[in-house]
């Protein structure tokens, strides 16, 4: 693991870190400048495109630059994103709907909403990222100014992360104190904002969405690594959405 990457990445698994990276804005917003083409509209309110992405898992141009800088080849670019404000869809993904049970749904907002043809962005409902390896981290980057409101990266904070349930067989993110106790704006959390160049990272597996500006704007680029290190491995747990139950102990 090179400096770079030690740099940005938390000091384990249950931690996060927010740092600022101006060599990775650079390399960044290079990547970006070649992909812009490729965005393509992927979410919509009322007939208006507020989320914008291109899916750069295949660009093997950015992904090696990407794994020379960071010196791991278990680096992988996902996507870059371009978000643009709407106070509907802002609403409706704060309180209207979760990927994870024991999260109450705020029913006037569906009520509210009941007239608005809006598509889901599913990252912006509260969740883990079950299908990815027990050592694997989020990196986002902020490639614009993100200010309160322009859509921030949101973690539950303190951490809340999956565990398996033997006497139930399923695989729990609250207990039975605070199982449905809690809307989605209710959840112990904390939205981190910053200037291009911000760089988030915090482990896949830990409760966290994104947001989605109420004003202005948001152009990210997010990418998945995986870490060597003992201490960023999350402890293991059994995935029971999956038929059969999958346990991440193995990957």
């Amino acid at each position: 693991m090179n400096n770079n990457l030690k740099r940005i990445l938390p000091k384990d698994w249950k931690s996060y870190i927010v740092s600022y990276d101006k060599d990775l804005l650079k390399i960044c917003q290079d990547i970006w400048e070649r992909n812009e083409d490729n965005l393509t509209a992927r979410c919509e309110v009322d007939g208006f495109v507020y989320r914008s992405v291109a899916e750069l898992f295949k660009d093997n141009i950015s992904n090696e630059k990407i794994q020379d800088y960071f010196g791991n080849s278990k680096v992988m670019i996902s996507q870059a994103e371009h978000h643009f404000a709407n106070p509907i869809s802002s609403k409706y993904h704060l309180l209207g709907d979760n990927r994870v049970s024991g999260i109450k749904k705020d029913i006037m907002v569906w009520e509210e909403l009941e007239n608005h043809t809006l598509d889901h962005y599913i990252s912006s409902f509260w969740h883990c990222d079950f299908g990815l390896p027990l050592n694997n981290f989020s990196l986002v980057v902020y490639l614009s100014d993100v200010d309160k409101d322009m859509g921030g990266t949101i973690l539950s904070d303190p951490p809340i992360v999956p565990t398996y349930d033997e006497k139930t067989k399923e695989t729990t993110i609250f207990d039975d104190d605070t199982y449905n106790k809690w809307n989605s704006e209710e959840i112990p959390q904390i939205e981190i904002t910053g200037p291009a160049g911000t760089v988030v990272a915090f482990h896949s597996h830990r409760l966290h969405r994104a947001s989605l500006p109420s004003r202005g704007y948001r152009k990210t680029i997010s990418m998945r690594v995986q870490s060597p290190l003992e201490e960023h491995r999350a402890n293991p747990y059994v995935y029971s959405n999956c038929k059969p139950h999958r346990t991440l102990e193995s990957l």
